[in-house]
């Protein structure tokens, strides 16, 4: 064996040795499901990354992972990328972008929409939405029942843009909150919305077996 060929096997053994230990020595596999989405497996257990399905109706249920939403027919969910790269995965679990009258990635920004995070108890991840100093014309909202969760939180405008944030303290200790974007070019939406109040009924955040 010539000196290059050595050099060939001892990079492909140093590569195969590096993805061995990857992800501190869990083993992870990603296959595709039902709906289209896909599902990362390790050690732990199965977690969907990103699933979308749609019912009869026209109503789609939108599972990123530890959060999932069922959004009705006229609104459309979108995925959170991990941009940070802290989930090793695509696609944030704790994420759902939830927009109406959008149809694709071109709607977004013309469209209001619904931001929906998940903190778990430990996290340390900074929450800006919680900040009132970074909003102008804040008024608190008295807690408010919707679903089975108990909300509390405040509007106020984001340069422009009115917005409604809301945080619900989970069995677990993690917080959900929600930012309403309500009004996008002269297209709005109200905490008095009945789609509106559906969709923060139906946010799912699964639980650990």
């Amino acid at each position: 064996m010539n000196a290059l060929n050595r050099l060939t096997v001892f990079a492909l053994a140093a590569a195969l040795l590096a993805a061995s230990l990857c992800s501190c020595g869990k083993k992870t596999e990603i296959t595709t499901v039902d709906g289209g989405g896909t599902e990362e497996t390790t050690q732990e257990g199965t977690v969907a990354v990103w699933s979308e399905e749609v019912k009869d109706g026209g109503e789609s249920v939108c599972d990123a992972g530890k959060i999932s939403v069922t959004v009705p027919e006229g609104w459309k969910a979108f995925a959170v990328s991990d941009m940070m790269g802290d989930y090793n995965s695509e696609h944030n679990p704790n994420a759902i972008n939830v927009y109406k009258g959008a149809i694709n990635q071109l709607d977004t920004r013309s469209t209001p929409y619904i931001e929906i995070r998940y903190y778990s108890a430990d996290s340390t991840e900074f929450n800006a939405g919680t900040q009132k100093d970074l909003y102008t014309e804040v008024i608190d909202i008295d807690p408010t029942e919707i679903g089975d969760r108990t909300w509390s939180g405040f509007s106020g405008v984001n340069g422009t843009t009115p917005v409604a944030v809301l945080t619900s303290t989970e069995k677990d200790g993690g917080k959900l909150v929600l930012t309403l974007f309500m009004n996008v070019n002269g297209s709005t939406i109200s905490l008095e919305d009945e789609d509106v109040d559906g969709i923060i009924s139906a946010i799912t955040v699964k639980t650990e077996e």
